[in-house]
């Protein structure tokens, strides 16, 4: 028999699972047999606990009978209006698409929204319409093919696009402005940014699971940079530290132009099923190293920069597993896609709930 403490842990780890594998997610894509594993799971726990109120009365263990009955209640609630959704038509095709919709509204979120625009990553924030311009030519297919429910959705990416294009002007114009220090002295933190990136995306890591296209964008942005630091030279500013910065940025513009060709190398090397599985060990390290130091832990001390690079590091393994099953359907990778897909979901909410409290 369970006393208080056991029957407290229980209730507690199906809440957790539940949280982890439904609050939050898109109803058309729930399987709603684990959701029966949960609902029944939680009865025989309140089973139990209503056993032993039977034979003495307990204030605390009232408590937490009255909690669980109470989540049944919604859980219980929730299977039906998944029933419900999952019966109209494309109900899984819309929601997969708003999902990967609502992830770059998350990095949105997290690189672009209240920062400095003329400290921001320009080419970024172009990936994420380029993102979103794909999702909304599938959203668009959707409608036609009657998803009524892409349809407000195609509006909301239709305004992000818009708003995310508005915004590369501004961050381009912003970076224009003020004295040649504040100049110089920006195009120096923006470029330590890159190689903040190279260092928490690819120093140390397997080339064949590194994304192509992350690094050359960074090669593009430190072209970006060079330039204007140039430009700032030839015009007139005599700096020294800017003559500095241009020699760090052409040799690590150099680094990273081998970097890129030796990644291009191992991967032309590789086949689909190869890289696929090397991706879904790479998913694998992300999410242990969230295991370890952020499931369950207390959210006030915790590092929200560095949940913020496994947002983004899932991000790049994402969107080469998406690449896979563009080109061919393998089972395993289009199950990986699933698993990182709801782990994105949940570390952008767990990002913002550790905001939310630091």
């Amino acid at each position: 028999m369970m006393n208080l403490s056991e029957i407290k842990n229980e209730t507690e780890a199906i809440y957790d699972l539940y949280r982890s594998r439904f609050a939050g997610m898109a109803r058309a894509t729930r399987d709603v047999a684990e959701l029966d594993e949960i609902i029944q799971r939680l009865k025989d726990v309140i089973s139990v606990g209503e056993r032993q109120q039977q034979d003495k009365r307990d204030p605390a263990l009232a408590s937490v009978l009255e909690t669980a009955r109470e989540n049944l209640a919604i859980y219980e609630n929730e299977r039906a209006e998944i029933r419900k959704v999952q019966t109209q038509p494309h109900a899984r095709l819309s929601a997969v698409l708003a999902t990967r919709a609502n992830r770059c509204f998350d990095v949105y979120g997290r690189h672009f929204a209240g920062k400095d625009r003329a400290t921001r990553d320009v080419r970024l924030l172009m990936d994420l319409v380029n993102e979103l311009e794909d999702l909304q030519a599938r959203m668009e297919v959707a409608v036609e093919n009657g998803a009524e429910a892409s349809r407000g959705d195609l509006e909301t990416v239709n305004r992000h696009i818009d708003l995310y294009n508005d915004e590369v002007d501004a961050i381009r114009k912003g970076r224009a402005t003020g004295t040649a220090d504040e100049q110089a002295s920006r195009l120096a933190i923006l470029a330590n940014d890159q190689f903040k990136l190279y260092n928490q995306h690819f120093a140390g890591k397997s080339r064949v699971t590194r994304r192509p296209e992350l690094i050359i964008r960074m090669i593009e942005n430190l072209e970006d940079y060079l330039k204007a630091m140039q430009i700032l030279a030839s015009g007139g500013y005599n700096s020294e530290q800017n003559v500095k910065n241009m020699g760090i940025v052409e040799g690590n513009l150099e680094m990273y132009r081998t970097e890129l060709e030796a990644i291009r190398g191992v991967r032309q090397e590789t086949g689909a099923q190869d890289l696929a599985g090397a991706l879904g060990g790479a998913a694998n390290e992300i999410m242990s190293e969230y295991r370890d130091n952020y499931a369950g832990k207390d959210r006030r001390g915790r590092d929200l920069e560095r949940l913020g690079v496994l947002c983004d590091q899932l991000r790049d393994v994402f969107l080469q597993m998406n690449a896979i099953s563009r080109a061919m359907d393998l089972d395993f990778n289009n199950r990986n896609m699933e698993i990182v897909s709801e782990a994105r979901a949940n570390y952008e909410a767990e990002w913002r709930e550790i905001q939310s409290v630091q």
